[in-house]
């Protein structure tokens, strides 16, 4: 009954024909589990405690019909002493797991028959049994003191593990055999070296072990430590026994440093000898360099690069080592191009030395076998970034198809208003007293310009007029008789051709063919110029029909928040928007959405742009212009009413705008030249 489980026709919940139980235990078969036999199956015990542990079996064990499992523990009792030969340990009684002895009960394999009902040992107890049996049918030549007590260790550790209950003699017999060794880790820095610390253990070790390990020069067989309850044995195995002498050539008292140290924590099982894999479980190894402080991160090269492959942004990927595996920390982006070039220098300092381990800005690295190659592609993002960049070229900017329609031309923008020099009579000369200053335009959509005469008063007039836009901040301003404002700078030009020109009539040098006042025009940049088109409209709107066709409601873009509750007005004007929207540009160039403060047009329009995105990832960004006072407003209000990172903004202004703004050294040197660098 120890060996195995017979599964005959009776007995078992279905017959041994039905299709069920042959599709079962042919896979059971297949799978090493069972052994054919002419009356039925043979199942050994530990394979049957193996199936009940795996999940894939659960649902159809039960066609083996299986009494059910109760926790009863067996009461052990011993005779003679561990020195004698003939020392023995035998089942005197079985207790129900809360102490309660059972009485008379029968027993047949793993199957216990008590009070006429049958029962399945819970393989704890099943773990005792087979162990007392290993003792008793050892050979004659190992019935000795070692290995009675080496043997009585194992079923000790696994008699308190079926909580079975000990003699007196048993109980105070307390023999550890460890077959595994735990690892505890601590952390001692001493300056930049790491030096670790390592101490060995095993479950039930009291708490002078390590002391009393330490107070021998060499690995002993066996070690009697004095405890409050009497005397500890704790007998290595030859396994154990390895393991432990490789920790003892340890210099320092069970101490590694430098690159030992770095080896060790990478490789503790090639560190620890050929015997390390059996007695020291990777897993727990892992959870005590995380108890110490000595988890270690993984880096990988992380690179942005953008549509022409230069890399904008470089940094690190970090993962962090456990035992669980790795799991990603954070990316770390350098913020100089000094900053990566140190951790690249300091990076191949380490691998130069042969070290495995790397800090840096309070991670710790584990430099692997591809960490050369990461540290390459850090090199090559460097160098690109240090390499002269034109971002902007001659031909982009001067490409007029990438404007509307409107413009024709990249160049000065000819001045709405011109000065001339007039004679009051033709046949006379050029002298002060034949002469008018005349200032000339021509009106849109006219064909004849209008000329007026300028006197000394309305120079007067239009240098007050100068001076006093200046001092409020203003570009232009505003004269009686003239159709449209005049800016500042065509003012002073227009002022400074005049009084030139008058000079050279008073010396009698006037040449009418020269160009005049060119110092004025040298501060004149380029610019688009576009045609006018106030008279006449170069495409056709049928905007009315549109508006007409309007939805009633709009679609609601996924990006706001469900606590936001639209007013009607707004509901109609982001349905509105939304509608000239999706007929632009064909049928419509543009809307205005005028309202009182307060009524929620920046909240339509933030709605407007995440419902665009949504619908068009692809979409480049939405440019908002807006007064400084505002831009503040725009930032809080997609906080207030948007979920988070929905919409990401870039603010544009002042120290911000320097850092994005296209560095003079990435421009073409033509633009450059022709002032053309913002």
């Amino acid at each position: 009954g120890l060996d195995a489980l017979d599964i005959k026709v009776k007995g078992t919940a279905l017959p041994i024909d039905s299709p069920e139980f042959e599709e079962l235990f042919l896979q059971l078969e297949d799978e090493g589990f069972v052994e054919c036999l002419d009356t039925g199956y043979q199942l050994p015990w530990a394979s049957l405690y193996n199936l009940l542990d795996m999940p894939g079996y659960q649902s159809s064990i039960s066609i083996l019909g299986l009494p059910p499992i109760r926790s009863f523990a067996p009461i052990l009792a011993s005779q003679e002493s561990l020195t004698d030969k003939n020392f023995s340990i035998y089942v005197a009684g079985w207790h129900d797991g809360q102490g309660h002895s059972l009485g008379q009960v029968f027993l047949n394999g793993a199957f216990i028959k008590y009070q006429n009902e049958l029962f399945l040992l819970n393989q704890a107890s099943w773990d005792v049994l087979q162990k007392i049996a290993d003792f008793h049918q050892r050979p004659e030549a190992d019935r000795s003191d070692v290995i009675n007590r080496r043997m009585w260790g194992a079923i000790r550790a696994a008699a308190l593990n079926a909580n079975a209950r000990l003699d007196d003699f048993l109980f105070r017999s307390v023999v550890l055999t460890p077959e595994k060794i735990i690892i505890g880790l601590r952390n001692v820095d001493v300056g930049d070296t790491k030096v670790i610390e390592v101490a060995p253990s095993f479950v039930g070790a009291p708490n002078s072990w390590i002391d009393t390990f330490d107070s021998f020069r060499s690995v002993q067989d066996r070690y009697d430590i004095p405890t409050p309850d009497g005397i500890i044995q704790v007998l290595m195995t030859p396994s154990v026994r390895a393991v432990l002498e490789q920790v003892k050539r340890m210099p320092a008292g069970r101490r590694v440093a430098g690159t030992r140290a770095e080896a060790f924590l990478a490789n503790p099982l090639a560190a620890l000898g050929d015997a390390a894999s059996e007695v020291i479980d990777p897993e727990q190894f892992e959870r005590a360099k995380e108890e110490a402080g000595l988890l270690f991160e993984h880096f990988t090269t992380h690179i942005d690069k953008d549509a022409l492959g230069y890399p904008m942004k470089v940094g690190l990927l970090i993962e962090r080592a456990g035992h669980a595996g790795l799991e990603v920390s954070e990316l770390r982006l350098f913020e100089l191009d000094s900053d990566l070039e140190a951790f690249i220098s300091l990076v191949q300092k380490k691998l130069d030395a042969g070290m495995q381990y790397c800090g840096w800005e309070g991670c710790d690295f584990e430099l692997m076998g591809d960490s050369p190659q990461e540290l390459q592609m850090l090199r090559g993002a460097l160098e690109a970034r240090r390499k002269p960049r034109v971002l902007v070229s001659y031909a982009d900017i001067h490409d007029l198809t990438r404007y509307a329609q409107r413009v024709e031309n990249i160049g000065v923008e000819k001045p709405y208003y011109s000065p001339f020099i007039a004679k009051k009579k033709d046949e006379d000369g050029w002298f002060p007293e034949n002469v008018v200053p005349v200032i000339s335009w021509l009106p849109e959509g006219e064909s004849e310009p209008i000329a007026v005469p300028i006197n000394e008063e309305v120079k007067e007039q239009i240098r007050r007029k100068i001076n006093a836009a200046k001092k409020e901040g203003k570009d232009s301003f505003e004269l009686n008789g003239f159709s449209k404002s005049i800016p500042v700078k065509e003012a002073e030009f227009i002022l400074g051709t005049f009084e030139e020109a008058f000079t050279d009539i008073s010396k009698g040098t006037f040449d009418p063919t020269r160009e005049r006042n060119k110092t004025q025009r040298r501060g004149d940049r380029l610019s688009l110029i576009a045609r006018a088109n106030i008279q006449s409209i170069d495409y056709e709107e049928i905007r009315r029909d549109i508006l007409l066709s309007m939805p009633a409601e709009p679609e609601i873009p996924s990006a706001l928040k469900a606590t936001v509750t639209l007013k009607d007005h707004q509901r109609t004007g982001l349905a509105w928007l939304q509608h000239l929207y999706l007929n632009a540009p064909e049928h419509c160039r543009g809307a205005v959405l005028a309202d009182d403060m307060g009524l929620g047009k920046t909240l339509q329009l933030l709605m407007l742009i995440a419902w665009a995105c949504e619908i068009n990832p692809e979409l480049p960004p939405a440019l908002v212009v807006a007064p400084l006072s505002l831009l503040e407003n725009w930032e809080d209000e997609s906080k207030l009413f948007f979920k988070k990172d929905a919409l990401p903004i870039l603010t544009a202004y002042g120290e911000k705008l320097a850092k994005i703004r296209v560095p003079r050294t990435s421009i073409d040197a033509q633009l450059q030249a022709e002032g053309l660098v913002k």
